[in-house]
């Protein structure tokens, strides 16, 4: 498998669960993962890193800046590479997919995260 580009964009800097996930993704081969916790970072290496995947948390509840970097990645990124993305959440999963409705997010998973699922994901969505 070509090392696919992942970026993780979570507004918890230091989460059990991204660390897990990137461990495990790395594992599986997808050597070229990167992380932030800052917006405007993710936004600038979505510039320079142009990832396949961006699995990006999002909350409805509290700071908004994932649901920022879904509009951005809709209307400036994915008219110039084409991108899957995955959201990961702590609210509830509804709310989630009412805010996201609009900017083509091809999954979502409930926080703590089921790895197995999100792995699945991941390959399904890479090798499709």
């Amino acid at each position: 498998m070509t090392a696919k580009k992942i970026l993780i964009v979570d507004i918890v800097a230091r989460d059990r669960d991204k660390q897990r996930l990137i461990t495990a993704l790395k594992r599986r081969g997808f050597m070229l993962v990167m992380h932030t916790s800052n917006g405007d970072q993710a936004v600038d290496m979505m510039r320079d890193f142009k990832p396949e995947l961006l699995i990006v948390h999002v909350s409805v509840t509290g700071k908004r800046e994932g649901l920022e970097i879904l509009h951005w990645v809709n209307g400036n990124h994915r008219p110039i590479s084409p991108i899957k993305i995955i959201v990961i959440s702590d609210d509830d999963i509804e709310d989630v997919r009412s805010a996201t409705e609009h900017v083509g997010v091809e999954e979502f998973h409930p926080k703590p995260l089921d790895l197995k699922e999100v792995l699945k994901t991941v390959e399904r969505l890479l090798t499709a």
